[in-house]
């Protein structure tokens, strides 16, 4: 995905987050520093966007061999 694909997306997200007002949010497929996603730090995005969530941990789950 391009810078603007991933902005876009991480938009979407940001903005159901706002809407919703979650205590807790778990996500899937989110990628900090990752080609696939124009190296955007997802995590930070969604955290700079929402007002109510400061923190967050991150968990990579998928290794490759290559």
């Amino acid at each position: 995905m391009s810078q603007v694909e991933v902005s876009a997306n991480v938009g979407s997200i940001v903005a159901l987050v706002r809407e919703v007002k979650p205590d807790v949010l778990f996500t899937n497929e989110i990628d900090v520093n990752s080609r696939r996603s124009a190296y955007v730090d997802m995590v930070q995005a969604i955290l700079d966007g929402t007002e109510h969530l400061n923190y967050a941990a991150y968990f990579q789950t998928w290794a490759s061999r290559y």
